[in-house]
């Protein structure tokens, strides 16, 4: 098997599309009969991806996993992609390796790329929060105020009868969502009824 090296690229089928795609050592991917390279695209985590289709099946891949599949062999049990450079665009073979999770974690976290906080939302990278998230009525996005969400946790604290929420949700301009959150403690937990 042969290995390519950084200035050099080589082709290989694609794992499990052998007979319509090819995937080259530097992260592209061609299909065979026209030998056209295909367009790539980034899923939400920021990674490479090509659509792919035949006639019985059309299918999303990242592009890091085939590469890896076609140049390092099949996947070692428990092994995902690693890259090497913290790049996730950088599909080259030279920038991809098999590793646990936990090195990759620790590599990541090496690099600086790992995200601080809880894994909800915005609160996964403060640094990068568009706006101070103050609580109740000193956060400027707040549509109620304190009086308000009081009146509200009276009105939730009883027996709801059904549509309570929603009629609540007109009343103040908020989303039934917001109505909820309160009912169930997860937002305006420092107001108490």
């Amino acid at each position: 098997m042969d290995v390519p090296d950084d200035t050099t690229e080589l082709w290989r089928p694609l794992p499990d599309w052998e007979t319509i795609y090819e995937v080259s050592s530097c992260g592209r991917v061609r299909t065979i009969k026209t030998g056209r390279t295909r367009k790539l695209s980034c899923d939400t985590n920021g990674y490479h991806v090509v659509h792919l289709c035949d006639r019985e099946r059309k299918r999303t891949v990242t592009v890091h996993v085939k590469v890896m599949t076609a140049f390092g062999g099949s996947r070692p049990y428990g092994m995902q992609v690693n890259h090497k450079s913290g790049v996730k665009t950088d599909d080259a073979f030279s920038n991809l390796e098999w590793t646990t999770c936990l090195e990759n974690v620790r590599h990541a976290k090496s690099l600086g790329l790992t995200a601080s906080g809880d894994r909800n939302g915005h609160r996964k990278h403060p640094e990068s929060w568009p706006h101070d998230f103050s609580k109740g009525v000193n956060n400027p996005h707040s549509k109620l105020n304190d009086n308000e969400v009081r009146y509200i946790k009276r009105i939730l604290s009883g027996t709801v009868r059904r549509g309570t929420m929603t009629a609540l949700a007109r009343r103040y301009s908020v989303r039934v969502q917001t109505i909820y959150k309160i009912k169930i403690g997860e937002s305006w937990t420092h107001i108490f009824a």
